[in-house]
């Protein structure tokens, strides 16, 4: 027995399904908690719930929509759907996408269709008509003339969600917590206004519709506003940590290179240990072209890497040191004297004075004298955060001069490479 969602409740899982991460393993983890939260009885564990079949799950999720919003049939629904997979398919590789989705099904209900049809490379149409219609999912779309795309429509308009419905239910989306949400209501909008909405016929070629949506996509985009999330991204930045994900994209603004605009998303791996397993879950799935930067002491990750780019791809090393090393001096020390609250204005000088404490062969970071240079002359904040400071950093800004030759040129090069950064596969 289910409770029926709240509109929040649809509103937080309807943002899941929109965020940049490979769609198989997003919206079964979105599924799985919009059930399991509703789930009144019998209780399910979350191991129990990760193991119940695809199509099962995929229902129940519908079915929780439509017992909140109705289940009255929307072409605009079907419309947007595609619209979305259209988004996805700039992303996403088509390939790498539906073996996944085999995979999961297999995972799940323990068939044994997949392995008899998939197995190394594409299936063909027929398999993979027949491994749709094991699990109730639609066939009609799967015509052959390009049947990864055709499988994956097939598979998102068995169970349609009312779209349509949630966006007019919600009156202002918070864009703070829901941004990928108050992107597609504002989409939903525009394709509203303009007229865009149209039925989608039985006998539609749905290559030649996919490829009239990516144009689509495109024509949308740059009207949509900046909530500080991008979809679709077009261009995949994988740095250390939160400081060059803030940074990164100040630098390009005052550049004049409007990263949102761009479709140029900077996501953080949270270290350079794990910069090597992100390249790689992404290099695999991705269309789009990858850039990963790194700080110079991660020399061994930065070998991993290199061995493995995809020719679209490029690595950067900050050859400074760490990315703060690479930060003008001046305005290093401006940025301290205008939000640290000094006795007295910090000058190179002291700056210096502070770094010759360090033994010669220590060869100290810029952070390493920060650090030191707040308990030396006890600045606002009772220590030194590098994301506190990166954010003041951001706000000093005032002219590109002021942007690290090193990280000006790679901004410059991201930027301009590649037009939509995509590169279709079926």
């Amino acid at each position: 027995m289910f409770r029926p969602p709240a509109l929040e409740d649809l509103a937080v899982h309807a943002n899941r399904l929109l965020k940049f991460r490979f769609p198989v393993q997003r919206n079964r983890l979105a599924l799985e908690q919009l059930v399991s939260r509703q789930l009144h009885h019998p209780r399910f564990s979350k191991t129990v719930i990760g193991t119940l079949p695809v199509a099962l799950m995929e229902m129940m999720g519908t079915t929780l929509w439509e017992t909140t919003l109705g289940s009255r049939a929307d072409m605009r629904d079907v419309f947007l759907t595609l619209y979305l997979l259209a988004e996805e398919l700039i992303q996403f590789r088509a390939d790498e996408w539906v073996r996944q989705d085999v995979e999961l099904l297999t995972t799940t209900d323990s068939s044994e269709i997949h392995g008899a049809h998939y197995e190394n490379g594409s299936p063909p149409p027929e398999s993979l008509r027949a491994i749709l219609a094991a699990h109730g999912f639609r066939t009609d779309l799967l015509r052959g003339d390009s049947p990864l795309r055709e499988y994956l429509a097939c598979r998102h308009l068995t169970q349609v969600p009312p779209w349509t419905a949630l966006l007019e239910a919600i009156a202002e989306p918070d864009a703070s917590r829901l941004p990928l949400l108050v992107r597609l209501r504002k989409a939903h909008e525009y394709l509203s206004a303009t007229g865009k909405y149209r039925s989608i016929q039985p006998d539609e070629d749905i290559t030649a519709l996919l490829d009239e949506l990516t144009a689509l996509v495109d024509e949308i985009a740059p009207r949509l506003p900046d909530t500080g999330r991008i979809r679709p991204v077009r261009k995949l930045m994988i740095v250390e940590g939160v400081t060059e994900q803030l940074l990164i994209p100040c630098f390009a603004g005052i550049m004049n290179y409007d990263f949102p605009a761009l479709g140029i998303l900077v996501l953080p791996a949270g270290g350079k240990n794990q910069v090597i397993q992100l390249y790689g879950d992404y290099a695999r799935v991705l269309n789009i072209p990858v850039t990963v930067v790194l700080d110079s002491d991660a020399r061994r990750a930065g070998e991993i890497i290199r061995d493995e780019l995809r020719p679209q791809d490029r690595l950067y090393v900050i050859e400074e040191g760490e990315f703060e090393d690479a930060y003008d001096p001046a305005l290093v020390l401006k940025t301290i004297n205008d939000h640290y609250e000094p006795v007295s204005p910090i000058t190179e000088a002291d700056f210096n004075r502070v770094r010759m404490t360090f033994r010669a062969e220590e060869a100290p970071s810029r952070v390493t004298v920060l650090k030191a240079l707040w308990n030396l002359y006890e600045l606002k904040g009772g220590g030194f955060d590098k994301i506190h400071f990166a954010e003041r950093i951001a706000e000093s800004l005032h002219s590109p001069q002021q942007v690290p030759a090193p990280i000006r040129a790679m901004i410059e090069e991201v930027a301009r490479h590649g037009k939509n950064g995509r590169n279709p596969q079926d």
